[in-house]
């Protein structure tokens, strides 16, 4: 797995998974399912998240606030951000194939600290240049 975050655009995180296959003499390879083993979780003891919900089956809206305890000059109150995201728990527990044909899946996350409209543009934009 590859985790790219861009400096031209630091509020898109994607994460590909990828398998590379050799074939043997004239055997094809067979496809690969891959599933996680511990149940993925959108969970951390500095953050208080909530899913909103779905804009499709295979999309979520979630948003969070977390405090940094680091320093209570620098972060009074916690801080706010929206993500939306293809990653979604259900459907990564059912697991998923990689095959020759269709070697890599690519997951996409989109941070904002304002809205999850811009969140929501930023997914969007993203998906568009992948």
């Amino acid at each position: 797995m590859t985790t790219f975050v861009s400096r031209q655009r630091p509020s898109l995180l994607v994460r590909i998974v990828e398998a590379r296959f050799f074939t043997r003499g004239t055997l094809q390879p067979e496809p690969i399912l891959l599933q996680p083993d511990i149940e993925v979780q959108f969970e951390s003891p500095d953050c208080v998240i909530d899913v909103l919900g779905s804009v499709e089956p295979k999309h979520l809206l979630i948003s969070g606030q977390c405090l940094t305890v680091e320093s209570r000059e620098l972060q009074r109150e916690p801080s706010s951000f929206y993500m939306h995201t293809d990653v979604v728990p259900e459907e990564l527990a059912k697991g998923f194939y990689l095959s020759p044909t269709t070697p890599r899946l690519i997951f996409l996350a989109t941070l904002s600290r304002t809205s999850m409209d811009d969140a929501t543009v930023q997914y969007e934009s993203g998906k568009s240049t992948l």
